[in-house]
C-alpha cells in the first residue's frame, strides 16, 4: 500500500524545545498556581506580607527552573543530542497512510495507528501527533503540503479523546 504522504525531516533543537513548551506548560502553570494558592493560604494565617511576597518569589523561581531543567535534561537523553546548539539534526521521514503513519529515521521504524494516539495538537508551526500528554511525534507544517496539513487536520478532528 503506497502512502498518501511522504514527508522528509530534519528535526532540529528548536523543533525539540518547542514542543518541550507545548509539552510541559500545563505542569509549569499548574505548580506556579499551587505556590499562589499556598501563599494566599499562608498570608489568612496573617503572617508578614513581605516574607509571604518573598517566599512567593523564590518558590515560584525555583519551580520553574526545576521544571524546565527536568525537561530539557529528558529531551537531551531521550533524543540523543549533544549539548552543543549546533549538534546534527534527526532526520528522517514520516509515511501517511489514512489508518496509519511511519517514522523512520535510519535506525529506528515506528508505525502508529491514528486511532491509538491520546490526540493531535496543532500550533502555528506544528502538528503533535500525541503518544501520551507529553509524548508524541513532531511534524514540521514547513515540510508539509497543503494537502498533507489538511489531511491532518482531518485527522485531528476524528480523533477527539
Amino acid at each position: 500500500m503506497e502512502p498518501l504522504f511522504t514527508v522528509k525531516y530534519n528535526k532540529t533543537l528548536k523543533d525539540i524545545r518547542a514542543f518541550n513548551w507545548y509539552a510541559s506548560r500545563k505542569l509549569t502553570l499548574i505548580t506556579i498556581l499551587i505556590g499562589i494558592v499556598l501563599n494566599i493560604l499562608q498570608m489568612e494565617k496573617g503572617h508578614n506580607i513581605l516574607w509571604i511576597m518573598i517566599y512567593l518569589a523564590v518558590t515560584t523561581i525555583i519551580w520553574v527552573f526545576f521544571v524546565i531543567v527536568l525537561n530539557i535534561l529528558v529531551l537531551y537523553i531521550s533524543t540523543g543530542h549533544s549539548w552543543k546548539t549546533n549538534s546534527s539534526p534527526t532526520t528522517g521521514t514520516i509515511s501517511f497512510y489514512e489508518d496509519k503513519f511511519i517514522d523512520e529515521d535510519g535506525e529506528n521504524t515506528i508505525t502508529k495507528y491514528y486511532d491509538k494516539l491520546y490526540r493531535i495538537n496543532e500550533t502555528n508551526d506544528y502538528f503533535y501527533l500525541m503518544n501520551a500528554s507529553n509524548n508524541g511525534f513532531i511534524v514540521s507544517k514547513n515540510i508539509c503540503s497543503h494537502e498533507c496539513i489538511d489531511f491532518l487536520k482531518r485527522k485531528k478532528a476524528e480523533i477527539k479523546h
